[in-house]
């Protein structure tokens, strides 16, 4: 599971623990996330994420789906969740299709 203060993934996290740090979830700003892997520390979260995904064998589908799943339940909305989720479709399909 990701530390809430500080991002840090543990070897141990689920791939769904690790989607928080991607977009600094942990930051504390209820539904207004940073894009997904823009910020240097949260790329580095975001490479370790894909890595995970690959790893386990999640399909591009399924993670777009708990990431979509997440955000909503951050309280992201409306064009913000759909731009957000433009960020995801960018970065994650050339890697897991």
């Amino acid at each position: 599971m990701a530390d809430t203060t500080t991002g840090k993934v543990s070897e141990m996290t689920s791939w769904k623990d690790q989607i928080p740090g991607a977009f600094a979830f942990f930051a504390g700003f209820p539904g207004r996330p940073a894009p997904f892997g823009l910020h240097p520390l949260d790329a580095a979260r975001a490479r370790k994420l894909i890595k995970s995904l690959k790893k386990e064998g999640i399909c591009f589908e399924e993670a777009v789906a708990e990431i979509r799943r997440q955000l909503i339940a951050h309280g992201t909305a409306g064009a913000q969740l759909e731009r957000h989720m433009q960020r995801v479709y960018e970065v994650l399909g050339p890697r897991l299709r």
